[in-house]
């Protein structure tokens, strides 16, 4: 859970730093999840919405729209993307080390 967790944090804090920016509710509303069991899956989710729900994801899949700064739309989507390359290994060797082997 604390590698996933670990993992999680990186991809979270780069869609904090590409999430347009207007009134700030968007960024604002963003949330990292603790890790949780659900079945025999270890889950940390990280989430948009809250006061902006009814524009996070109209603001995310607007691929037509352009944003200044380094903003972007896909602001979550794209850094979990990016993190997705080698992250069996990573967590594997986590595990490994957690459990001394």
């Amino acid at each position: 859970g604390q590698a996933l967790y670990r993992e999680a944090a990186i991809i979270f804090e780069q869609s904090q730093d590409e999430v347009p920016i207007d009134t700030g509710n968007l960024r604002g509303s963003g949330n990292l999840g603790l890790p949780s069991a659900q079945g025999d899956d270890i889950v940390v989710e990280i989430s948009y919405g809250g006061a902006a729900a009814d524009y996070a994801l109209a603001v995310h899949e607007d691929m037509e729209r352009t944003y200044r700064n380094g903003k972007k739309s896909k602001f979550l989507e794209d850094p979990a993307k990016r993190r997705i390359e080698g992250l069996d290994g990573r967590l594997l060797n986590a595990v490994r080390k957690v459990m001394g082997i």
